[in-house]
């Protein structure tokens, strides 16, 4: 199990202090979905939509709309919200932000983004960017007119977050085996209090199997559009980096779910904890909140700070 990374501000651990942390809840995590729908669809219905996609078509091959649009916005979207949580765990600035911080006994330095850092342009170099340049030979996406409506819109969503959850379950939980989990994927555990950042701080196997192919495949699957396949990467990049973000921010992604599987590390295995819930493997995860039914939102994990 992973080493404990970052500087802990006190002497034991701790998950779910601050009683904001479960605000996010009910409706509020599926805002960002919901968002992102919105958009989507209401600029395929625009004219302005409609002359954007004219004027890339005339301009660009499907090659270079698949890689630059598709890879490029993805990553630069990547570094750009991770790096605010940086800013925020580094200067704790705003504030009023960690109150929904789940484990605030634990710290990220500079030091530790600095090693994640190197590590996330890593595998966007040498799994993502071929990976993507493959996919826009192989299997290059629609990009004509007409554009996707609501109806493509959201069957392609749940699709591909079908595939999502049971290709990452399935290999996110194969990892976690003793005679595999050395190797590939020990890496990712080095912080059970993680960051944003570090979402895809992993080896470059466990990036292309359970971060990038369950996606790739639902996308191929749907045959979506470069605006779906658009709206599903930026999606699943603003996701992950939340659900590792260390902050369960009310109308955000949750972290709820992943926090607790870097805190516990055996529970919690898919993005969405629909197989978690039909496997058993979230029973740690709701037996905690469970044992705390009578305040479930003010509770204390102390750990005997043994490594994981």
């Amino acid at each position: 199990r992973g080493r404990k990374m970052g500087v802990a501000k006190a002497g034991a651990r701790s998950w779910g202090v601050s009683a904001a942390v479960f605000e996010n809840r009910g409706f509020r995590p599926f805002v960002p979905v919901l968002f992102l729908w919105t958009i989507t669809i209401s600029f395929n219905r625009s004219e302005l939509g409609q002359s954007l996609y004219t004027w890339l078509n005339a301009t660009y091959t499907p090659w270079q709309l698949s890689f630059w649009v598709v890879f490029g916005v993805s990553t630069l979207l990547y570094w750009v919200v991770s790096g605010l949580f940086c800013v925020l765990d580094l200067t704790g600035q705003p504030s009023w932000l960690l109150q929904y911080k789940l484990q605030p006994t634990q710290a990220v330095t500079f030091d530790d983004y600095w090693k994640i850092y190197k590590i996330v342009l890593r595998n966007q170099i040498f799994v993502s960017l071929p990976v993507a340049a493959l996919s826009a030979t192989v299997a290059p996406p629609a990009t004509g007119l007409p554009l996707p409506g609501a109806g493509a819109t959201v069957f392609t969503w749940f699709v591909c977050m079908l595939f999502e959850e049971v290709g990452f379950y399935v290999v996110h939980r194969t990892l976690h085996h003793p005679s595999l989990y050395k190797s590939f994927h020990k890496l990712h555990h080095d912080f059970t209090a993680p960051c944003g950042a570090a979402a895809t701080y992993c080896t470059m196997t466990e990036h292309f199997t359970s971060n990038i192919l369950p996606i790739v495949l639902g996308l191929w699957i749907t045959d979506a559009h470069l605006s779906l396949q658009l709206m599903f990467f930026c999606g699943l990049t603003l996701g992950t980096i939340c659900a590792h973000s260390g902050y369960n921010i009310p109308f955000m992604y949750s972290s709820l779910l992943h926090d607790f599987h870097h805190y516990n590390y055996n529970c919690n295995f898919g993005p969405t904890g629909l197989l978690d819930k039909l496997l058993g493997t979230s029973v740690p995860f709701v037996e905690h909140l469970e044992k705390h039914s009578a305040a479930p939102w003010i509770h204390r994990v102390e750990s005997d700070g043994k490594s994981k």
